[in-house]
């Protein structure tokens, strides 16, 4: 009996030596994986299977000039990512992280940035802008990689207008002229009204 008490305080022993041994590795490996070196990279190993693709990019309009704000929607295939877009080809006074990023949910995301007064850039059509998600596990990718290439036109210039000279009776005439911009809103104000 007296052996059998001592075998039984044995297993005892080695049972919560075991359970002791286990809960520090579990949280050293717990320590290990969410730290990070002294170069600020991450121990956390990419996962392949999660995989992130911007299912479409919408651009709030398409004409923008200085001090007008641009609003991109996102939409992603998960809600766990973080976004930035790239304005450098839009803006001369851009700087990374300059845009304002914010979830609206389920997988929307809405990307707000001010082209500056002071910038430099001349007039252009269909310049792109780049939108990149990226996870906690080093998966990354952009809207022109899925497919969904975001372009806006920067136009700082007002449209010059021509009206041909007209003298006539007609209650209702038919006023020609040109402009110089397709995508211009014509409004046309006869004797103030």
């Amino acid at each position: 009996m007296k052996y059998l008490k001592n075998y039984f305080v044995f297993r005892v022993n080695i049972l919560y030596k075991y359970r002791f041994f286990m809960l520090l590795t579990a949280l050293f490996l717990t320590a290990c994986f969410n730290s990070s070196d002294k170069g600020g990279s991450s121990f956390k190993t990419p996962n392949p299977d999660n995989t992130i693709f911007i299912s479409q990019t919408i651009v709030n309009r398409r004409y923008f000039k200085n001090t007008d704000q641009i609003i991109l929607t996102a939409n992603m295939n998960s809600a766990d990512v973080m976004l930035a877009a790239d304005f450098s080809s839009v803006d001369s006074g851009y700087s990374d992280g300059d845009e304002i990023v914010s979830s609206i949910g389920g997988g929307t995301f809405e990307i707000r940035y001010t082209v500056s007064a002071s910038n430099a850039y001349a007039d252009s059509e269909n310049i792109s802008i780049t939108v990149t998600a990226h996870d906690n596990y080093g998966n990354s990718n952009t809207d022109a990689a899925s497919g969904m290439n975001t372009y806006v036109h920067l136009d700082n210039s007002a449209p010059a207008v021509t009206v041909n000279n007209l003298k006539t009776y007609d209650a209702t005439p038919l006023i020609t002229g040109t402009i110089t911009e397709r995508s211009a809103d014509i409004s046309i104000t006869i004797n103030g009204t």
